[in-house]
């Protein structure tokens, strides 16, 4: 009976502890002999999710990502919404349709930062050239699977670091 007691126990404990959220930074006060330590604690979501525009809608990492370029690495305050919203103020209705059936592409996303005052190409190049890239570069990732806009932030040896604006921070 007492083994059984301590197993419930246990698993009442568990589920309690699941049921924890934390949505911020939450601080540890380690406390004695007049010594205070404070460390703050971040989830593992905080951690992927640094640094990155997450998208909001199916169609939007195009938006998300050069959201996350512009954001972090040129310090332009802009948002996925922004984006978004010009974009598509720029567009016919049947193409407004077609991008948020089929997501948006490099030209939109091209002619959205010339708008904005940035220099924007786009061009197709060969694995073996990104570890020679300086700065992070939005990408377009296509496989028979999905298409998918991210931010390239290096390469170093065989992994690939990406800023995707629907899984997190992540090395391939």
């Amino acid at each position: 009976m007492r083994h059984s007691a301590y197993i419930l126990l246990c698993v009442i404990g568990f589920f309690v502890c699941g049921c924890a959220n934390i949505s911020e930074p939450y601080p540890i006060v380690l406390s004695g002999n007049e010594v205070r330590f404070e460390k703050p604690v971040r989830t593992w979501k905080d951690f992927l999710e640094q640094n990155i525009v997450m998208q909001q809608f199916d169609y939007s990492c195009g938006a998300a990502a050069l959201a996350t370029l512009m954001r972090y690495y040129f310090q332009d305050d802009v948002r996925e919404t922004d984006i978004l919203k010009d974009i598509l103020n720029n567009l016919s209705e049947s193409d407004i349709k077609e991008r948020k059936k089929d997501g948006l592409s490099l030209l939109d996303l091209k002619e959205f930062a010339k708008r904005r005052g940035y220099q924007a190409v786009g061009i197709k190049m060969k694995y073996r050239i990104l570890p020679q890239l300086q700065g992070p570069v939005l990408v377009y990732l296509e496989t028979s699977e999905f298409r998918h806009f991210a931010i390239l932030r290096g390469v170093k040896e065989d992994r690939i670091f990406l800023a995707d604006p629907g899984r997190g921070n992540i090395r391939q």
